[in-house]
């Protein structure tokens, strides 16, 4: 599937802020080597590996389209014993990048389009990160990041407690303008006990009625599931599942009422 909607000046301008897709998401070619690189489609197109992942109606009948790069890839990995034997295997991962939103009216035709810079590595294909409800005036939209990843470490030297906050990133789109604005929210306090630390994975995010439904789980071990997984438990898993303990917890976040 390509779009083909676009001209150049619409693309340069949806992707002025976003180095690495300036193209529309086409990869560039080489300076170096002079080779072209794989377009996907011709320069008033946007990425093949696009994929819309929701679409909102409108009060007067027009669309919103929500999209973002989703792009399936192999690696080989090979790993050699001590004994010289090498062993290969294919890891199967997924790239997501960019959410890309679309508003066009009741016989199809474009009036917006805007893109926030965002990237993500996940294990296995096929994964759908973004979820999309309707605010007041505009659109949330909660999605996979590498920030979303990122651990607040302090050096050690500064003896300073760990920040636990887990702040995840999010964006508001404005409904007339298709203006992107960047935000953040805290989950955790900075100084939330290890018990009751959560987080938002985006790919445990579910809309319904119009309202983000947040699952985060977590399996660990007994003190006593230690020991036995040091005797045996590391050959035998089986083993240490009476040992295993979860705690879980499901959330709700309800955009702001829209204007009647």
């Amino acid at each position: 599937m390509k779009f083909s909607y676009f001209s150049k000046s619409q693309i340069t301008e949806m992707f002025k802020n976003d180095k690495d897709d300036a193209m529309g998401g086409r990869a560039k070619g080489c300076c170096l080597s002079k080779k072209k690189g794989n377009m996907h489609a011709d320069n008033e197109s946007l990425s093949s590996e696009y994929v819309i992942e929701q679409a909102i109606m409108g009060d007067n009948n027009e669309v919103y389209l929500f999209a973002s790069i989703l792009s399936n890839r192999t690696r080989e990995v090979c790993r050699t014993d001590n004994n010289g034997n090498t062993r290969c295997h294919t890891e199967y991962y997924c790239i997501k990048k960019n959410v890309t939103t679309f508003k066009l009216n009741e016989k199809g035709k474009m009036i917006w389009a805007s893109n926030h810079d965002r990237t993500i590595k996940y294990n296995g294909w096929d994964v759908y990160d973004l979820s999309v409800v309707q605010g007041k005036n505009g659109f949330y939209a909660l999605f996979g990041s590498k920030f979303n990843r990122k651990k607040n470490k302090q050096p050690w030297w500064l003896f300073k407690k760990k920040d636990h906050s887990n702040p995840f990133e999010y964006v508001f789109i404005k409904e007339k303008t298709g203006k992107v604005s960047r935000k953040e929210m805290n989950v955790n306090n900075i100084n939330t006990p290890k018990k009751e630390r959560k987080k938002v994975s985006a790919t445990s995010v579910s809309v319904i009625d119009n309202k983000f439904y947040i699952d985060h789980s977590i399996v660990g071990l007994k003190p006593e599931g230690y020991a036995v997984y040091c005797l045996g438990g590391c050959m035998i898993p089986q083993l240490i599942n009476s040992f295993k303990v979860g705690q879980g917890y499901f959330g709700v976040i309800e955009p702001l009422k829209k204007k009647q």
